[in-house]
C-alpha cells in the first residue's frame, strides 16, 4: 500500500503517510480548516473540519 490516512476526530485530524522504500515515511498532518491531500490519488484532498461538522 503506497498511502494510508489516519482520521482523529480528536481533534479533528488528518494524518497522511507514504510509503518510501520500505518503510513509512514520518506523515504529513492537517488539522481543523488546513488541507490533506493524496499523494497517489490525484485531487483527492479533504479538510480534517469538514468531516466533522
Amino acid at each position: 500500500m503506497r498511502e494510508y490516512w489516519l482520521i482523529d476526530p480528536r481533534p479533528e485530524r488528518v494524518s497522511v503517510f507514504n510509503l518510501s522504500g520500505t518503510r513509512y515515511g514520518k506523515p504529513r498532518v492537517a488539522e481543523g480548516r488546513q488541507v490533506a491531500s493524496s499523494r497517489v490519488v490525484p485531487g483527492l484532498e479533504l479538510r480534517p473540519a469538514d468531516l466533522f461538522d
